[in-house]
């Protein structure tokens, strides 16, 4: 075993230095302070997400509406042209 495994300790594949009293306190808040600074890029990026999925489901629901909308006006457009078309049939 070298000298410096003898001074150190590994949690959650991290290496600590061991002092006196236990883990150094530097190298935990430092750790601490990465874990957060990934936590808060990651829950940026989950906001970020949410965002486009509720986007996504408001231009779906658009989509549908104009959808129904369109098929709405080329039933009444066929309906128009049918009645032209019997009333033009029924004259001759």
């Amino acid at each position: 075993m070298d000298a410096n495994s003898e001074h150190t300790s590994e949690l959650w594949s991290k290496k600590f230095k061991i002092v006196k009293h236990g883990l150094d306190k530097d190298d935990v808040f430092a750790y601490i302070n990465s874990l957060l600074e990934q936590n808060s890029d990651l829950a940026s990026r989950l906001d970020h997400v949410d965002s486009l999925k509720k986007l996504a489901e408001k231009t779906l629901i658009e989509a549908n509406k104009l959808s129904e909308s369109i098929k709405i006006a080329t039933q009444e457009e066929a309906n128009a042209q049918a009645a032209a078309i019997i009333s033009d049939a029924e004259e001759r």
